[in-house]
């Protein structure tokens, strides 16, 4: 075994030659799916942003996964130096640009990317008085700054909240999110969060793809997948856009997919390709 002196050396040479240490996931609240169980006066409601989350320590970004994001300086400049859990987010179905966006800081199109702000992790208090001081936090705020307060509201019926998902996501929105009035910050999944979406997501390993027909001779013309849940495997062939079938997602790689319901052979029923999931996100 190595002398501590002689450990603690080797420690700095791994990371001076490029070595480095696992990220440590960072306990986030993490949302449950919806029911119309739920007593919906419990909960305040607000869009279901399509981005990236991340994790304003008060210092750095931090994806959910603990690797760090780095935007340039002006991005970050007029931030508080108190933990903020939102949502990067560059517009409406524009995922794949905010990930060639992140993961480079002198993108200037950094300038075009919100910080969508739905929790003050560090508050002691419940929900609807966290949302009070975010939005007290924003009037602090410049008009340029990159950090937006996710509005927060009240749905009184089940079927109005049907009603007002239809709406959203027609207009780009991939869902609605209730958020508990009276829950305390929790770093775990429970009901103090729920998600409500027309259509259920999961996660799959690209393992195989299958050659193309008609239109989509000499392409791919769907991937054969294997749910990181369930160990299920089927094949994707929706969603695919032309430039994803001539160079599709890497095998090994892991790819979001949505689906509605299952089969009676518990296999997602009109599996479709959402996006590649990129590491550490």
């Amino acid at each position: 075994m190595f002398p501590r002196s002689l450990s603690f050396i080797l420690f700095v040479v791994l990371l001076t030659c490029g070595y480095s240490i696992q990220a440590k996931p960072i306990d986030l609240m993490l949302a449950e799916k919806y029911s119309t169980d739920i007593k919906l006066s419990d909960y305040l409601v607000s869009e279901k942003y399509d981005g990236v989350r991340a994790y304003w320590d008060g210092k750095q970004f931090w994806t959910r996964q603990g690797n760090p994001i780095n935007p340039p300086a002006s991005f970050v400049a007029d931030f508080p130096n108190r933990p903020l859990d939102g949502e990067l987010w560059l517009g409406h179905n524009q995922f794949a640009d905010l990930m060639s966006i992140i993961h480079d800081a002198t993108d200037p199109r950094w300038q075009q990317v919100s910080f969508m702000v739905f929790d003050l992790p560090d508050l002691p208090v419940e929900f609807s008085a966290r949302y009070q001081k975010m939005l007290e936090l924003m009037q602090q705020l410049p008009s340029n700054s990159s950090i937006k307060i996710v509005e927060q509201f009240d749905v009184n019926t089940h079927q109005k909240l049907q009603t007002l998902l239809n709406q959203y996501v027609n207009n780009g929105a991939e869902g609605l999110m209730l958020h508990k009035k009276s829950a305390l910050y929790r770093g775990k999944r429970s009901d103090d969060l729920i998600k409500v979406k027309k259509f259920t997501d999961a996660e799959a390993k690209v393992i195989e793809y299958i050659a193309g027909k008609g239109q989509f001779t000499g392409l791919v013309g769907a991937l054969l997948v294997e749910d990181l849940l369930t160990g299920k495997q089927f094949k994707i062939g929706s969603g695919l856009s032309k430039a994803q079938r001539a160079n599709p997602p890497a095998i090994g790689s892991i790819i979001t997919y949505k689906f509605t319901g299952l089969t009676k052979n518990e296999l997602p029923r009109f599996p479709v390709f959402l996006r590649i999931r990129s590491e550490g996100f």
